[in-house]
C-alpha cells in the first residue's frame, strides 16, 4: 500500500491482537474486508488463511458494500456468521451495453459505450454523481493515455502494465466494457515478454477512448432521462 500488501497488513493486525497490543471489543477481532480487482478461484480460501473476514470484487455494487458493512457492524437483521462472497459484479465479467436513447445523437455504432443503467445503479441513482464521474474521467484521461503511450514508446513492460491497469479500473468503474477490455488486453501485453502487439493495442485503446469521450454528453443526458 504500496510497501505493505493487504495480506501482510492483515497478518500484522492479527498478531497485534494476539499479543494484546490491539484491543478488540466483545464482538471479537477487528473485521478486515479486502477489496480486490481479481476475484478468482481460491481467493476466498487465501483470504481466510491470511486472517481476513470477507471481500468485495471491484467494481462492486453499492448495495453489496452497505450489506457488508451492516453485517460486520452487527446491524439487527443483517448479521451473519458465514463467510460469503459478494462478487455478483465480477470485474472481468462482460458488461451489457445499453442502447442510446432514441432522441440522442448517433455515437459511432448507435450504441453508447457506457452502460448507463449499470452506472446509475453503482451511483445509487445519483445522476449528478454520474455526471461528475464522467467529467472527471474525461478531464484526466489524456494524461493517463500519455503515460501509456510513453511506456509503449520506451518498451517499458512494467510501466505499460501498471498504467493500463490503472485506466482499466477507472473504465470498469464507469461501466465502459469495451474500453475496459482493450485496456485489459494492453495490460496483459505489458505483463508478458512480448510487446510486438503493444502499439496495435494502444491504437485500439485510443480509438475506443475517443468513442467513449464522444459519448459522455449523451451518456449524461441519458442518465438524467433514466432518473
Amino acid at each position: 500500500m504500496p510497501e505493505v500488501s493487504g495480506y501482510d497488513a492483515t497478518g500484522e493486525i492479527r498478531e497485534l491482537e494476539r499479543s494484546g497490543q490491539c484491543f478488540t471489543d466483545d464482538r471479537g477481532p477487528l473485521p478486515i474486508i479486502a477489496l480486490t480487482a481479481n476475484a478468482i478461484k481460491g481467493d476466498r480460501e487465501r483470504r481466510i488463511e491470511a486472517g481476513m473476514d470477507d471481500y468485495l470484487a471491484k467494481p462492486f455494487n453499492p448495495e453489496a458494500l452497505i450489506t457488508l458493512i451492516q453485517k460486520y457492524a452487527r446491524v439487527p437483521g443483517h448479521a451473519s456468521d458465514t463467510f460469503h462472497d459478494l462478487t455478483n459484479a465480477h470485474p472481468e465479467a462482460p458488461l451489457q451495453e445499453s442502447p442510446a436513447v432514441n432522441d440522442a445523437p448517433d455515437i459511432t455504432d448507435q450504441t453508447l459505450p457506457i452502460d448507463i443503467e449499470e452506472l446509475l445503479s453503482r451511483c445509487r441513482g445519483d445522476t449528478d454523481l454520474v455526471a461528475r464521474l464522467l467529467e472527471m474521467f474525461e478531464a484526466s484521461s489524456a494524461e493517463k493515455v500519455q503515460r501509456i503511450t510513453d511506456a509503449v514508446n520506451d518498451g517499458d513492460r512494467d510501466a505499460i502494465g501498471d498504467a493500463a491497469h490503472a485506466l482499466k479500473g477507472a473504465a470498469a468503474n464507469l461501466a465502459a466494457a469495451h474500453l475496459r477490455d482493450r485496456l485489459r488486453e494492453l495490460e496483459m501485453i505489458g505483463r508478458s515478454d512480448d510487446l510486438s502487439d503493444a502499439e496495435r493495442c494502444l491504437e485500439e485503446v485510443k480509438a475506443e477512448l475517443q468513442r467513449f469521450l464522444a459519448a459522455v454528453p449523451t451518456a449524461i443526458q441519458a442518465a438524467h432521462r433514466n432518473d
